[in-house]
């Protein structure tokens, strides 16, 4: 699968996207794992298919780290992640990782598509739709009286 996946050639015929490259298949009983990375708007993202007789699961994932003004509590990142979920059905913004004035968001979109029925329809929304997830993110912990470090 990896390179020859579907997925794959359609990431390497897109434009603006850059340093496509596998980072690991693996096959286990019936399923294939396959991780992926890419840069696409100074952002690196991450992708994964799985896929076995049942279904076929992708994900793509874009990692990004904030630098909070004052300390916040673990429960009010949290409480302000679900709202902001509520909010946007497509995207799904989750706690990677919290130290003092540090956040971590993982921002993702699943679906579950046969590698072979995957279309630049589908594809290029999708990244279009992550990319500026970050800084929308900022504008709403804002609006939530979160203040962030802007660089």
């Amino acid at each position: 699968m990896s390179t020859e996946s579907n997925i794959y050639k359609l990431l390497q015929n897109t434009s603006d996207i850059s340093n496509l490259h596998e980072i690991e298949t693996k096959n286990i009983e019936d399923s294939t794992y396959f991780d992926y990375s890419f840069n696409f708007s100074g952002m690196k993202f991450l992708g994964s298919q799985i896929s076995n007789p049942l279904f076929t699961l992708n994900k793509m994932t874009v990692l990004f780290r904030y630098d909070l003004k004052k300390e916040t509590t673990r429960a009010a990142i949290l409480e302000t992640l679900n709202t902001y979920n509520a909010e946007r059905p497509l995207m799904n913004a989750t706690l990677a990782n919290y130290q003092g004035k540090k956040v971590t968001i993982a921002f993702s979109s699943d679906f579950i598509c046969d590698d072979k029925a995957i279309n630049e329809r589908q594809i290029v929304p999708l990244i279009n739709i992550m990319a500026p997830s970050p800084i929308d993110f900022v504008n709403y912990l804002e609006k939530k009286k979160i203040a962030i470090v802007r660089k």
